[in-house]
């Protein structure tokens, strides 16, 4: 147990930190985290865009007569063009 007011229990906390570090570089668990954050973090950036993108596209749109998903392909299209 770690206990702040007197510091005891860091050093062997400390040890269990870096032994799960080891662990996980030793079994790639680290490396795989690692790449689903990346990811994770690119899709999000991406969608938060596509969102801001897909948000100007609709603004102002009123019905014409057309379907709703002729439009928003067409919009897709327009977007992805």
């Amino acid at each position: 147990m770690t206990t702040a007011t007197d510091g005891s229990g860091v050093e062997a906390m400390w040890e269990a930190v870096t032994a799960h570090r080891t662990h996980l570089e030793a079994t790639g668990a680290l490396e795989r985290r690692r790449i689903a954050r990346f990811l994770y973090e690119v899709a999000s950036r991406l969608t938060t865009r596509m969102e801001r993108s897909i948000a100007r596209s609709v603004d102002g749109l009123t019905p014409d007569g057309r379907s709703p998903a002729t439009v928003a392909a067409n919009l897709a299209a327009d977007l992805f063009a």
